[in-house]
């Protein structure tokens, strides 16, 4: 085999290569598209997710974890301080009540 007949192999070769590369990427795009534009949960009251949280608890659920269910919430109110009260009441951890007052839509 000569260097031209090498040349022209690899260069085909690599268009093929550079061909399937721009086809896996075209089909990963709706993928990350469709992901991207999946509606997100509807909010939530702050009693509902105090419930929630009461239940989680209740079977032994970490700080940490109750904290990472409340940062993947979304709040339809504020808390009050009625909320707060209720929350302190049910034995929730400061880092909770944090986390959700974060949440919290103005």
């Amino acid at each position: 085999m000569n260097i031209k007949s090498w040349s022209i192999g690899l260069a085909i070769a690599l268009s093929l290569l550079a061909a399937a590369g721009t086809q896996a990427a075209d089909k990963a795009k709706p993928a990350a598209a469709s992901a991207a534009a999946a509606p997100s949960a509807p909010p939530i009251t702050p009693a509902e997710l105090l419930a929630d949280l009461v239940k989680l608890k209740k079977q032994g659920f970490t700080t940490e974890l109750l904290v990472d269910y409340v940062n993947q919430k979304t709040l339809s109110a504020t808390l009050s301080a009625d909320d707060l009260v209720a929350w302190k009441k049910a034995g929730m951890p400061d880092e909770v009540i944090k986390a959700a007052l974060a949440r919290a839509k103005a």
